[in-house]
């Protein structure tokens, strides 16, 4: 479920990192950051580090949230290290949130040879759609 939190109060456990709230990553990334821009002798931020700054100022930040209330995405910023995939993994849930209305069509069209449901909800009607691809 799609949820809101103060930065104190989310929680996430990052891919490859112990639990922090969104305060402690967003300061250990801004850490990281600064130290690569050192390394590289560049005035350019690169990769995720670039978006730290959209959460700059805000009071609430964006969340999802599994049915046992564990933060599992904090976008645009980390997954959840409890739903990394593994070798093991049997369902995967793909999310996608964009100003582009049929992005998904591209995130669907670039992956090959799977067969698969998707569930398909509307940005503004929230029904549910099933369709199966096959790729």
């Amino acid at each position: 479920m799609y949820d809101v939190k103060p930065p104190t109060q989310l929680k996430v456990v990052s891919l490859g990192r112990k639990e922090m709230t969104a305060v402690e990553l967003i300061r250990h990334l801004q850490l990281e950051a600064e130290e690569l821009r050192k390394q590289k002798k560049t005035q350019n931020v690169t990769g995720l580090h670039k978006y730290l700054q959209l959460l700059q100022g805000k009071e609430m930040y964006p969340c999802l949230v599994d049915a046992e209330g564990h933060v599992i995405s904090f976008p645009p910023i980390t997954n959840s290290e409890k739903t990394k995939i593994k070798k093991s993994t049997k369902e995967l849930f793909l999310e996608v949130t964009s100003v582009i209305s049929d992005l998904h069509n591209v995130i669907l069209t670039s992956t090959n040879d799977v067969t698969f449901p998707i569930h398909v909800y509307g940005a503004f009607n929230f029904k549910p759609t099933t369709s199966f691809f096959q790729l």
